[in-house]
């Protein structure tokens, strides 16, 4: 039984439907990754498999459970946690602040071991994130995540304005993780080259639809996926 399951969601923005009836699924253990050009729908799926946007059709499957119409709140201490496109850290609070908001029940034993993924939060633990780079804002976003213990996380554009070298380190703590503690991910990505090079499976969404599913190393081979998104 697959750990998430998505089938049929359809996502609304007032009158615009930007998921069309998409059915998705994350095996334990699996990295998926979607891609897909700007208002894809990529965004709007992954805000209502986490809760922060309410879907207006279909229903989302977490470790057998519905989740689909729960507050945000309940889906992230059921497992399943979201690093939002942008971050969305909270700038005047400490680092350590951030960390701490991100522990599920002020559980902070899994500090070192953040720290030890992204050894820069140590040395900033008592700056501000407004003050932090780009870079360390989106190390801090990860970790707050991490923290929490999650079954199932979900990256929305995590290279979004990074340089190549800061992605590098981020998607090497990815794939250690995957492969040492068996995380599974759902990972919306704009470089599709480095996605697909990370995934198990992938996904291609064309206005709010699949429009190409498969194994990763198939999909990097495919003319269309190579002619639209590796150049």
């Amino acid at each position: 039984m697959s750990l998430l399951q998505i089938r049929d969601l359809v996502v609304r923005h007032g009158a615009v439907t930007a998921v069309h009836g998409v059915d998705l699924a994350v095996a334990q253990g699996e990295i998926v990754c979607l891609i897909g050009a700007n208002g894809a729908g990529k965004s709007s799926l992954m805000l209502a498999v986490a809760g922060v946007h309410r879907a207006a059709g279909g229903s989302v499957h977490f470790d057998g459970r519905v989740i689909s119409g729960l507050p945000a709140h309940q889906i992230a201490r059921a497992g399943l946690c979201l690093v939002p496109e942008g971050r969305h850290i909270f700038p005047r609070l400490t680092v350590a602040e951030n960390l701490r908001l991100g522990a599920r029940d002020g559980d902070l034993s899994r500090l070192p071991a953040m720290l030890a993924l992204f050894p820069i939060l140590e040395q900033r633990l008592h700056s501000a994130g407004g003050l932090l780079s780009g870079g360390e804002q989106q190390m801090l976003a990860v970790a707050r995540a991490l923290i929490a213990r999650p079954r199932l996380l979900l990256l929305d554009e995590p290279s979004l304005g990074l340089a190549p070298k800061i992605t590098a380190q981020i998607f090497a703590v990815l794939q250690r993780l995957n492969q040492d503690e068996g995380l599974s991910i759902l990972l919306v990505e704009q470089n599709a080259a480095k996605a697909l090079a990370l995934a198990h499976r992938g996904v291609v969404l064309a206005q709010g639809r699949v429009r190409l599913a498969g194994k990763a190393s198939e999909l990097l081979g495919h003319p269309e996926v190579r002619e639209a998104y590796l150049g």
